[in-house]
């Protein structure tokens, strides 16, 4: 009978001690799958762009967690505050008004940083000219050599020569029904 309480107890503390990790789970999930949802979102609107050959204007809005596409006709929203992602946007680093054009033949802009956040998790994402979009750890996005972190594919973006070719069609498109109103 000692040996099943001994066995209980030593269950229950592994439980115990397992359960912050796997609250911590929840949150890193929901933060992974609107870094993903983010990227697919601009490699989306970078292929309208250059397949339709219009102009596609991308306007984050922290305050309402919030991503709105413009394409002049036609705009659509990536709501981040909603079901299955329920994350803020905690800062944005892109641009005058947090807008970034994203222009077909074009590397004028120089790329951004959004963070996001939910329950004390973290997670930064960044992209630049051609929406070679990456993940950078936090602590990388905060320090001095943040640029050595970067790949070389998209350090040679950001200095205006060709990066290296992409493999496949160049990036993953979305359907509409990622998108609030309008869809692609």
């Amino acid at each position: 009978m000692i040996e099943v309480v001994i066995v209980i107890t030593i269950l229950g503390l592994m439980a115990v001690l397992a359960m912050p990790k796997m609250a911590g789970a929840a949150e890193r999930s929901r933060l992974s799958a609107g870094e993903r949802q983010i990227h697919a979102a601009m490699a989306s609107a970078e292929q309208r762009a250059f397949r339709r050959g219009e102009t596609i204007t991308v306007t984050f809005r922290p305050t309402q967690n919030q991503i709105h596409f413009d394409a002049g006709s036609e705009q659509w929203v990536l709501d981040l505050s909603q079901p299955p992602f329920e994350i803020e946007i905690a800062s944005v680093s892109v641009g005058p008004e947090n807008k970034y054009e994203i222009a077909p033949n074009t590397r004028a802009n120089a790329g951004g940083i959004v963070t996001l956040e939910r329950r004390g998790q973290v997670r930064t994402v960044t992209f630049g000219p051609m929406f070679t979009a990456s993940p950078v750890p936090l602590n990388a996005a905060l320090s001095p050599g943040f640029a050595g972190e970067l790949s070389k594919s998209r350090l040679a973006a950001a200095d205006g020569t060709e990066p290296p070719p992409r493999n496949g069609d160049g990036g993953a498109g979305m359907g509409a029904g990622a998108f609030g109103a309008g869809g692609m």
